[in-house]
């Protein structure tokens, strides 16, 4: 399945929208051919110092919070937000999200060693507003 970036990013593409990718990836050891690398600041190196083998590993465009120091050799998106891009480019690609949605609680001893897990059943309906896709909460009774 491919998808339009502008799509995927809520019409922060500009230009580059028109383009199709695959998937996403923010990781450049991981990104598939076709697939939107997404440049993330890291703690002590920023994403965008892997576009070179993003590229290579066949990255479609790289989406960045800044503009590269060297030419990544495919289009680039500057959002202003490169997680919030990345997190609503993924809401859109994984949605819509299931109808129903089942909350698990782990069940530990008294030494408090995991022994199993109780479901807690479907939890009361609210609406994403985003996706336009029905969530279920999940919580204790």
């Amino acid at each position: 399945m491919s998808y339009l970036l502008d799509d995927l990013l809520n019409g922060q593409a500009g230009p580059s929208g028109r383009i199709e990718v695959t998937g996403l990836s923010e990781d450049s050891r991981n990104v598939g051919a076709g697939e939107a690398f997404f440049a993330i600041p890291g703690l002590h190196t920023h994403g965008d110092a892997f576009a070179k083998q993003a590229r290579d590993r066949g990255a479609a465009v790289m989406v960045t919070d800044r503009t590269p120091a060297v030419d990544p050799g495919m289009p680039v998106v500057v959002v202003e937000d490169v997680r919030a891009a990345f997190a609503q480019a993924a809401a859109v690609q994984y949605s819509p999200l299931p109808s129903t949605l089942v909350g698990v609680r782990p069940e530990r001893s008294s030494a408090g060693r995991l022994i199993g897990s109780r479901s807690l059943g479907p939890a009361p309906a609210c609406r994403n507003s985003r996706t336009s896709s029905t969530v279920r909460a999940s919580g204790p009774k």
